[in-house]
């Protein structure tokens, strides 16, 4: 059972929800390619650099994309009618949870290339509870759509 269900108060029903944008996996992935080209270098010449840089990039590589998996895999945002909510981590568990009468404001930053493939980071402004930021949030237009009331009265929207 997801943790956003499990801390759901009464006549609290979940808005949107969405994750984490699969660009989190393009270093890492992007690493990898940097393996493999010089793991097809040391099968052609038996480079011994290239033999360094497969096993450097390789090892780096997987342990990135591992981390990457995790952090999509552990981080759950919501928006319900009462409040916004955010779960992220596999062993040491981080929630944010910010009432709708504490939020000043929620800013989304994106970079152009946030805008090409629809993500960015969303800026929760809260009375009391200071900035928070979540970053890499797949459609963040949405997320703030939802929280101010846009898609308060539509069912539940999952974009992951």
């Amino acid at each position: 059972m997801k943790y956003i269900d499990r801390v759901l108060g009464p006549n609290e029903e979940i808005v949107y929800e969405t994750g984490l944008h699969w660009i989190i996996f393009a270093t890492p992935m992007a690493v990898l390619a940097i393996a493999a080209f010089a793991a097809a270098d040391l099968g052609a010449r038996k480079s011994t650099v290239a033999g360094f840089v497969f096993f450097a990039f390789g090892t780096v590589g997987v342990i990135a994309l591992v981390k990457a998996f995790i952090r999509w895999a552990t981080t759950e945002i919501a928006v319900t009618t009462h409040r916004i909510v955010l779960k992220r981590g596999l062993i040491a568990r981080d929630t944010i949870e910010i009432n709708f009468n504490r939020i000043e404001g929620l800013d989304v930053k994106q970079t152009v290339l946030g805008r090409i493939f629809d993500f960015g980071t969303v800026v929760v402004r809260g009375t009391g509870v200071g900035l928070q930021p979540m970053r890499d949030i797949s459609a963040p237009i949405e997320l703030r759509k939802a929280a101010f009331g846009d898609l308060a009265t539509s069912p539940r929207v999952a974009q992951r």
